[in-house]
């Protein structure tokens, strides 16, 4: 009979009479099961099937760090998630769910960099032209990929069929102001050489390209959105045209550190996760920015954002930043209501929250969690009208402490 909940009674008869700790194979295969849950008890696990079920979040899988192979196909599953402590998988069957982001492939390559097999069938994501290519650039050990061997030809021919940004590129990607416009462009018999077309263009998506240089940017003076996420992007370059850019998305490049956006007045969004950036610097002409994204990065420390005064979110998840007192630099932002700095070495710290709740005063949302008024009252008895080091600092500057 189905079991419809994973409670401990069903993982131990599931688990053919070892005990939840001694469980390395799981099979509960159409159980009409809608989540994955109690697998921290079986801390042995190396097998786990779960096919034909009604599962529609890969959330529950965390941490198992003996996990070798899960079998999740024929379930309702959205994205590729909840991954997060397996360096032991090597094989993950995903047959007919319901996964259309490519992006997600980017989570396969930070949290299962081991893993050999992989199928996707039946996923509304391998309708994306540039699918193949991308899941094996992303996943350089992979073997077998949707039920196909996978050799080192076709690995090396994945890696090198990156595209240069180039004007038909950029007329492939463009959203224009006027249909006629398009419709022209569309018709155009070289767009190398009719650039009239360009002033036009208000959007400019190009994402799972491989694209290595910004380049070819040159006359797109009315571009508002920006969008070169998924590429091969080492250096911000190419933005000096394009002066009414208020959204820029470089997620998952190659980017070592902020630059070449001087231009860039009205920028409003910048995204720059998922690159290599180890620190923040030359945002101070960005007056205009309101949200800017560093998730996934290698900061260390927080100097630099301080001069957006605009700046109402910021997102820092999984950087390096160690230090509870590195976050009194956010005091200087006085809009900033949406703080993210989750999976940072400082979050393991004491108390953690409440000093950020008592902090940064006006923060609705820390983490992702709405902030309490009860939060906000523990801590305002935790910190308010003490003498703390960080008063002194605040009041007395890093020199003088430094010297003492």
């Amino acid at each position: 009979s189905k079991v419809l909940v994973m409670t401990d009674d069903v993982l131990l008869r599931a688990g053919g009479g070892a005990t939840l700790p001694q469980i390395t194979t799981l099979n509960l295969h159409g159980n009409a099961l809608r989540k994955i849950e109690g697998l921290a008890s079986c801390p042995s696990l190396k097998n786990l099937v779960l096919s034909f079920n009604e599962i529609n979040s890969m959330a529950g899988l965390c941490d198992l760090s003996r996990l070798e192979r899960v079998d999740l196909s024929y379930n309702q599953i959205q994205r590729i998630e909840g991954l997060r402590g397996l360096p032991a998988l090597t094989a993950l069957e995903l047959t007919a769910n319901m996964i259309s982001r490519l992006e997600d492939i980017n989570v396969l390559r930070k949290y299962a960099p081991e893993l050999r097999e992989l199928c996707l069938q039946g996923n509304t994501v391998g309708e994306h032209k540039s699918y193949h290519g991308l899941v094996l650039r992303r996943l350089p050990k992979l073997e077998l990929f949707d039920q196909r061997r996978i050799s080192a030809a076709d690995h090396a021919r994945a890696s090198d069929s990156g595209a240069a940004l180039s004007r038909a590129l950029v007329r492939e990607g463009a959203v224009m102001r006027r249909r006629e416009v398009s419709e022209m462009v569309s018709t155009a018999p070289n767009c190398e050489e009719d650039t009239g077309w360009l002033a036009s263009v208000e959007e400019l998506v190009l994402e799972h390209r491989r694209i290595r240089r910004m380049q070819a940017l040159e006359g797109l003076v009315c571009l508002r959105r920006l969008s070169l996420c998924d590429n091969d992007i080492t250096v911000i370059e190419g933005l000096g045209d394009c002066t009414r850019l208020e959204e820029l998305c470089l997620e998952d490049n190659r980017i070592t550190q902020i630059g070449g956006l001087g231009a860039c007045l009205n920028l409003k969004r910048l995204d720059l996760g998922s690159n290599k950036i180890a620190s923040v610097a030359n945002l101070e002409k960005l007056t205009a920015l309101t949200q800017l994204a560093l998730e996934d990065n290698e900061i260390t420390s927080l100097e630099g954002i301080p001069c957006c005064k605009s700046l109402m979110e910021l997102y820092l998840g999984n950087n390096r930043l160690d230090q509870l007192r590195q976050i009194q630099a956010l005091k200087l932002l006085p809009k900033l209501i949406i703080c993210d700095l989750s999976d940072n070495p400082l979050c393991e710290e004491e108390d953690y929250r409440h000093y950020v709740i008592y902090h940064l005063r006006k923060l609705k949302v820390l983490d992702g969690l709405g902030i309490e008024a009860a939060e906000t009252q523990v801590a305002k008895s935790k910190y308010a009208g003490k003498l703390t080091f960080d008063l002194l600092e605040d009041k007395t500057g890093t020199q003088f402490l430094d010297h003492l």
